[in-house]
Parts: C-alpha cells; sequence; structure tokens
C-alpha cells in the first residue's frame, strides 16, 4: 500500500506540473448571456424585451511567467524529496525483512533442537523410571524427570507458536 501511495504522489506531481504548463497558455473563452427585461439593450426603448450578447474573450496571464521558473523547480525538489522518501522506505523494508527472515530461521532451528532436547529427556525419563521400578531414585527424582520432558515439549509448543507469529510479520511487512 505504501508503494501505491507513492505512486498516487508521483501522479499528483504530473497533474500539477501539467497544471503550471497550462496556466502560461493563453486562454480562449466563449461567452452568452442573456435576459428579458425592460429596458433591454436599448436603453432608449421602455419596453420589455428579449436581449442577449455573446462573443469570444482571449486572456492571458503574464504574472504565470514570472513564477514559472520557481514553481518549476518547487516541483522538481518534491519530486527529488518524493524519490528519497521511496528509497529510504524501501531500505527500511528490507532490512526489516532481513531481520524477520533471520528470527525465522532462527525459531526454526531453535525447533530442530527442542526436538533433540525432548527426544534426550525421553530417554533420561525412561531411564529415571527404570531406575524408579529397581529403586535406585525416589519418585521425587522421577518426577523431575517428568517436568523436565514436559517442560522441553511445552518449550518447543511455544517455539513453534513463535515461528507462526514471526512469519506472520514476516509476510505482513512483505506486503501479502
Amino acid at each position: 500500500p505504501e508503494l501505491e501511495l507513492f505512486q498516487f504522489q508521483r501522479r499528483a506531481l504530473d497533474v500539477s506540473r501539467g497544471l503550471l504548463a497550462a496556466r502560461k497558455r493563453p486562454r480562449l473563452e466563449f461567452f452568452v448571456q442573456g435576459g428579458y427585461g425592460r429596458p433591454a439593450l436599448n436603453m432608449l426603448e421602455n419596453e420589455f424585451k428579449f436581449y442577449y450578447i455573446g462573443g469570444l474573450r482571449l486572456s492571458w496571464l503574464l504574472s504565470g511567467y514570472y513564477t514559472f521558473a520557481k514553481e518549476k523547480q518547487l516541483l522538481n525538489v518534491r519530486q527529488q524529496s518524493l524519490d528519497v522518501q521511496q528509497e529510504t522506505f524501501l531500505f527500511n523494508t528490507r532490512l526489516t525483512l532481513r531481520q524477520e527472515q533471520g528470527e525465522v530461521e532462527k525459531l526454526r532451528r531453535l525447533i530442530e533442537v527442542d526436538d533433540t532436547i525432548i527426544a534426550l529427556r525421553a530417554r533420561v525419563k525412561e531411564t529415571a523410571s527404570v531406575q524408579l521400578e529397581q529403586g535406585v531414585i525416589s519418585a521425587s527424582d522421577y518426577v523431575r524427570e517428568v517436568n523436565a520432558e514436559d517442560r522441553a515439549i511445552q518449550d518447543r509448543v511455544l517455539h513453534e507458536v513463535q515461528l507462526l507469529m514471526a512469519q506472520a510479520r514476516y509476510e505482513f511487512t512483505n506486503g501479502h
């Protein structure tokens, strides 16, 4: 949407250039005026009559020539300013997209690490289960290992949600 705004602003500048050029040109106007009244156009007659006047009028504003160069220069400055704004916007957007892509990749790697951690925690829990059955560890030690596995699973789910949010931010910034 921002890029469309820049295009509309460019079109507005083009229209302003056209208006600026049009102000320098002479204008030819056709006019007609009519009415019904007493007296009509002849002031000596005291009767109601229809009357009309028509003609052409040529007008040429010479003041446009005095300000044309300054106004054209002002439009050029506005054009340059608009170009700089668009380039700044595109630069910032690219930078943001790179940062968000980095965040997405970081979260994908975290999920892979979480899978490894969950697998390791599951093996530790199984070992702790066997040790609990043989009386080597206490029930609280076993519960601690079960909780550690659950915490690892919760961390993975959290990272999945964060990944989805980061992907949504990336798509939003990208304009999709």
